[in-house]
Formats: structure tokens, sequence, C-alpha cells
């Protein structure tokens, strides 16, 4: 269940919400930072497809904007891949500036991302500043 916190920012783990995937997240108006740990495949894909849906619903017709840092991400298959698809689709619709970036991606993500082009599709950023608590 996401937390309110002082600065107007809302947390939300998956691990708080019953779901597997090592997530943390943190959203600031039309703006969110999701940083995933470990693997991001088929068995964890649902908690990252969760919050994408809940990000997009909590703010109908904003352009919404999305940090993905993966620079923890050890491991991406089809289904990681597939997520990140759809969610930059879903925050992209209507033209309205929404948008997703993907932050310090590790090396073997990097590697998957260039090799299946999608490095051309998305935004990606090099280093990263973090507020977020991700203990």
């Amino acid at each position: 269940m996401p937390t309110e916190e002082s600065s107007g920012c809302q947390q939300m783990s998956s691990q708080a919400k019953g779901l597997h995937m090592p997530i943390t997240s943190e959203t600031d108006g039309p703006n969110a930072t999701c940083v995933i740990d470990g693997r991001f495949d088929a068995h964890e894909t649902p908690s990252f497809r969760s919050f994408v849906d809940e990000f997009h619903a909590s703010r109908p017709g904003e352009a919404l904007r999305l940090r993905v840092v993966l620079a923890r991400t050890t491991f991406i298959d089809s289904s990681g891949l597939a997520e990140l698809v759809r969610a930059m689709k879903q925050l992209t619709a209507g033209g309205g500036g929404g948008g997703i970036v993907l932050v310090e991606p590790a090396d073997p993500v990097l590697v998957i991302l260039e090799l299946t082009r999608l490095s051309t599709m998305f935004e990606i950023e090099e280093a990263a500043t973090l507020t977020i608590d991700t203990e």
C-alpha cells in the first residue's frame, strides 16, 4: 500500500503488496522512479505491470514520466522486455509527452537491449541521482 511521505512522494514496495519482485518505487505527481533488483523475467513481471497500471490509473489524462533504474538488474528476458515496451506504449499513448527512461542499465541488460535494438526505442540515462530508499 502506498505511504505518503512528507515531501509529497509516495513509496510502494511490491513485497509489501504480496508480490515477489524486488522492486522499490516512488511517485511524485506525474513522475515515478522504479528500481528493479535481480532478475526481470516472467516470474517477476506481474509486480512491475501492477505498479505501472496503478501509476497510470492514478493520474488519468496527465503526461506521466517513469524512470526505471536497472543498475542492479542481473538478467532480463523477453517477458521483461515486453513489459518495458508495454509500459512505454501505455505512458506515451495519446502523445501527451509522457514516457519512460531506462536508467543505468547493467551490462547484461544493456547487451540484450542492444541485441534486440530496443536501445533505439528507449531513452537511456547513464547516471542517476536517486533519492529513493532501496533498503
